[in-house]
């Protein structure tokens, strides 16, 4: 065989092992961002990755520039790049927004689209598309939602980059959900793994059965060694991820050229409230009053068998069942928030119970099938405001309340009168234990020798009720306190980026304390301080590492950060094992991906699983030709002009 033409026979049998150009094209960008070593080598080898099949996981552990990188992948492409992100994340009043950073970094052809509007982008047309980055991919990570099929009808045929620092959170199937973006589920093309979705629910039948609580040993030590065996079967091949003290440890004198340090994340802090003995006495009975012994819940079961006598198509058990159980933990979660927010709550579900009740008697019964799935979406989004607002709403459609059974109106009855009973014992309470033990925190604690009370705060919360409430107690103490949430305008989220951006280029000193809903743990920088405060411990315990993430960016001038975790009650905590949940839920993430900060407790492990190893070099070959052809066709592409 002539000597070209077996070279281009090997450089096209090997192409997928043939390193790419490591050009980062970096005259494109925009003088003020530096050049960093771990950024563009993580460039590189994404596109290895991406070539070779078909997505990648851009996964760097919260605040080391992940938009930037994804930017620098996207100059080097052959084809338009549609942007999908959450709304917080696009816009050009942010300067972190991905219309900004691709336009600062000269990227042309780009599309962005709201993660709420798939539909509207698949109308207007993604033919022309030839790849999709997908900004906080994990909120993707259920197949079962209309806005997955959605994505993954935008994906085909597609080139697929995935940003998430938190890709897994509650078990193996997260990551399945988002490698189907770019993969075959039955036929991957990943080494050693073609049946994928086999392969995971394999993973997740090891956990089968076990209580995470009564079973824990036996518990973690499977989801160590699924996790390990996930990595590298699957991970390694698709991933790149990073935490800080790997960043520092293999790029210190980069680093140290850069002016770059990372802060040290402080072990967190745990804060606790007391109450009254008439005090804990109400929060008892509460607890024991929102029961499902005691309410029926009969306003969110309407279309289960027991009350529904219409066309059986129509009952929806398990969906019912599941809202019934949403709304329990929902109220006892707002108790835990403030008694505020819970008594704000109560008023709202005695209107709807009311609402209901009068409808009932006029002949019609509405509910809202849809309602309970798109609460499931927003619950893993962790937006609670959006839930607030559809439970409002009450998109619903009516039924003839003829097709009802007499059961569920004298439940619905009941369950008013115990919420009503419950409303009238909680007037006669005049304060709140949790906010005057957080006050009393304000005047005494010292945070690396300053006083709490004169440092620039941030302060997370689920709930717009607690938001609200507390932010109004604070500005008694500390007038510069700001409000955020989804309800916010824009004009309040560039007052967010003047006061808390530490890149922006006109800081203001107008707010020294902000107090928000999760809505701003993503999206935003608020490195100015260095101190978060978690009001309440959220749903899911990978938007602690976001809420953190917001103050641990790079080019932070701080040397240590600070986390304050208020705890949930016994009491309340018997009743959904939030803390329990968490902290499960974070031991199994931190075996999957590590971690280089605790998020709950000093007793949290700090790992790092090596990704790093094969950060630098191309997937391997599985053979020994393969690589003794791989080394020719590097040797040949080395050495040709």
């Amino acid at each position: 065989m002539p000597w070209p033409i077996l070279l281009k026979f090997l450089a096209e049998y090997f192409r997928n092992h043939i390193d790419v150009k490591r050009s980062t094209t970096i005259t494109q960008v925009d003088g003020q961002y530096k050049v960093l070593q771990y950024q563009t080598d993580a460039v590189h080898t994404a596109q290895q990755m991406l070539k070779s099949y078909g997505g990648v996981f851009l996964s760097d552990v919260v605040g080391l520039g992940k938009t930037y990188m994804a930017a620098l992948i996207a100059l080097q492409l052959d084809g338009r790049c549609l942007v999908i992100a959450p709304p917080s994340l696009l816009g050009y009043d942010n300067a972190g927004s991905w219309e900004s950073v691709f336009g600062r970094f000269r990227v042309s052809g780009a599309k962005f689209v709201s993660l709420g509007k798939l539909d509207q982008a698949i109308q207007e047309g993604v033919a022309d598309f030839k790849y999709v980055i997908i900004d906080e991919s994990h909120r993707f990570r259920s197949e079962n939602t209309q806005r997955f099929a959605l994505l993954k009808q935008i994906c085909q045929q597609k080139g697929v980059i995935l940003l998430s620092a938190t890709p897994y959170n509650n078990n193996p199937r997260d990551v399945l959900a988002q490698l189907a973006l770019f993969q075959d589920v039955r036929a991957s093309t990943i080494p050693g793994v073609r049946q994928l979705e086999n392969y995971f629910y394999a993973l997740e039948g090891r956990l089968k059965g076990l209580d995470r609580a009564k079973d824990y040993d036996q518990y973690i030590r499977i989801v160590r060694e699924n996790a390990s065996e996930l990595r590298n079967k699957v991970l390694k091949y698709v991933m790149v991820r990073r935490t800080r003290n790997e960043i520092a440890q293999f790029y210190a004198e980069d680093l140290k050229k850069q002016q770059i340090a990372f802060p040290e994340v402080t072990d967190p802090i745990s804060l606790y409230y007391q109450m009254t003995t008439f005090e804990n006495d109400l929060f008892d009975a509460t607890i024991k009053m929102l029961h499902p012994s005691v309410l029926h819940y009969a306003r969110y079961r309407s279309m289960s068998a027991a009350y529904y006598n219409g066309d059986k198509e129509k009952i929806a058990e398990q969906g019912s069942t599941n809202l019934a159980t949403f709304m329990r933990i929902l109220l006892v979660k707002r108790l835990e928030s403030s008694f505020f927010a819970f008594r704000e709550t109560l008023k709202r579900f005695i209107t709807s119970h009311e609402l209901m009740i009068k409808t009932f008697h006029e002949g019609y019964v509405y509910t809202s099938r849809y309602a309970s799935n798109k609460i499931f979406d927003y619950l893993a989004d962790g937006d609670q405001d959006a839930i607030n607002d559809l439970i409002a709403e009450d998109r619903a459609e009516g039924f003839p309340a003829s097709e009802f059974d007499p059961l569920f109106l004298a439940h619905l009855q009941e369950d008013l009168d115990r919420l009503r009973d419950l409303e009238s014992r909680w007037k006669v309470l005049s304060r709140d234990p949790k906010w005057e033990s957080f006050s009393k925190e304000l005047r005494t604690r010292s945070i690396d020798g300053n006083s709490l009370a004169t440092q620039k705060l941030v302060i997370f919360t689920e709930f717009s009720d607690t938001a609200e409430s507390l932010a109004k107690n604070l500005r008694i103490i500390e007038p510069k306190t700001l409000l955020y949430s989804s309800k916010s305008s824009p004009e309040e989220r560039r007052k967010v980026i003047k006061n808390f951006d530490a890149n922006d280029p006109d800081p203001q000193d107008e707010y020294r304390i902000i107090v928000t809903t999760d809505v701003l743990a993503e999206g935003v920088n608020m490195h100015r301080s260095c101190i978060v405060i978690n009001y309440d411990l959220p749903w899911n315990p990978s938007k602690l590492m976001q809420r953190v993430g917001r103050v641990n960016r790079v080019g932070t001038k701080f040397n240590k950060l600070y986390t304050l975790n208020f705890f949930p009650s016994a009491q309340g905590d018997s009743q959904i094992a939030l803390t329990e949940s968490a902290r499960v839920k974070i031991n199994a993430f931190i075996q999957l991906l590590g971690n280089d900060a605790r998020l709950l407790s000093e007793d949290e492990d700090i790992v790092s699983h090596q990704f790093f190893e094969d950060l630098k070099v191309a997937p391997q070959p599985e053979t020994q030709s393969e690589l003794k052809y791989q080394n020719v066709i590097t040797h040949i592409r080395d050495t040709q002009p």
